[in-house]
C-alpha cells in the first residue's frame, strides 16, 4: 500500500457530488491515481461511497501538481483548463458549466 495523498482523499467527495449532478449532462469523472495500489484505490472509494471511475492508469502530462483536475473533451483532448491543487464543489461547478456552456 503506498497511500494515497491527503488533499486526494479530501477533495473526493466533492468529486463525488459533481459527478452526480452532471452525470445527465454527460460530464463523466475519472479518478487517475499515480502511486496508489488498486486494493487502496478500492477501499477508499468503498470507503467515501464514490461511484466514478477510479483507476491506476498514468497519463503523461505537463501538469507538475498533485492533485490536479484536467479536463478532456468528447474527442479524448485534454483541455488548457485545468484547476492545480485540490478543489472544491464550487470551483468544478463554476469551471464546468463554463465548459459546456
Amino acid at each position: 500500500m503506498n497511500y494515497m495523498c491527503g488533499p486526494c482523499i479530501e477533495e473526493m467527495p466533492d468529486l463525488e457530488k459533481v459527478s452526480k449532478a452532471y452525470e445527465r449532462k454527460g460530464v463523466e469523472f475519472i479518478g487517475l491515481t499515480l502511486d496508489s495500489d488498486e486494493e487502496e484505490v478500492k477501499a477508499i472509494s468503498d470507503q467515501l461511497g464514490i461511484s466514478y471511475a477510479l483507476t491506476k492508469e498514468h497519463i503523461s502530462s505537463k501538469f507538475d501538481y498533485v492533485p490536479v483536475t484536467l479536463f478532456v473533451d468528447s474527442n479524448g483532448r485534454v483541455l488548457d483548463t485545468f484547476i492545480p491543487g485540490g478543489t472544491t464543489e464550487s470551483d468544478l461547478n463554476k469551471v464546468i458549466d463554463n465548459l459546456i456552456k
